[in-house]
């Protein structure tokens, strides 16, 4: 079952699936989506420099991870 808070997130950050983000080192990230975790609920980030995904707990906000929108356009 889908519980209220996942609801909450969807509709929070789904409309900002695909914009670019700068971490607080200025690296590019795009936010992939979000995750339904077992154990959490995660913002998923793809870091260009590394190639790889991050994963944030969606317990705070993604500017609480030091991301910055940049780019108010998808990619």
């Amino acid at each position: 079952m889908i519980d209220d808070n996942w609801k909450s997130l969807v509709e929070k950050y789904g409309e900002l699936i695909g914009r670019q983000y700068l971490d607080k080192h200025n690296v590019v990230h795009t936010f992939n989506g979000l995750l339904h975790a077992e154990d959490d609920y995660y913002y998923v980030m793809y870091n260009h420099e590394t190639q790889k995904d991050t994963y944030c707990s969606c317990v705070g906000r993604l500017e609480d991870f030091g991301y910055k929108l940049i780019k108010n356009e998808k990619i």
